[in-house]
């Protein structure tokens, strides 16, 4: 099952929690952004019970995290973006 995870991350933390997610085999997408939110994680979990150790026993020991809103995928429309041209 895959989820996004919306986080709001302390701004001195930002990059530690970010670079520690990414380094998770869970993690699909890790990406900062603006808003309520400024943490962006796409996670794949094997079931709700991965999902609920994976929120509460990793991304809950995570210092900085002041909040976590947690979207299931259900669908796509679309999985591939295009190049990134330098």
């Amino acid at each position: 099952m895959q989820n996004l995870l919306w986080l709001t991350v302390t701004p001195a933390n930002l990059v530690t929690v970010a670079t520690t997610l990414g380094a998770d085999p869970e993690a699909a997408f890790v990406g900062a952004t603006t808003g309520p939110h400024n943490l962006l994680v796409c996670i794949v979990c094997r079931d709700t019970d991965a999902l609920f150790r994976y929120t509460t026993e990793r991304i809950g020991t995570l210092s900085g995290i002041d909040r976590m809103e947690i979207s299931p995928i259900s669908g796509y429309a679309k999985r591939t973006a295009p190049p990134i041209r330098t």
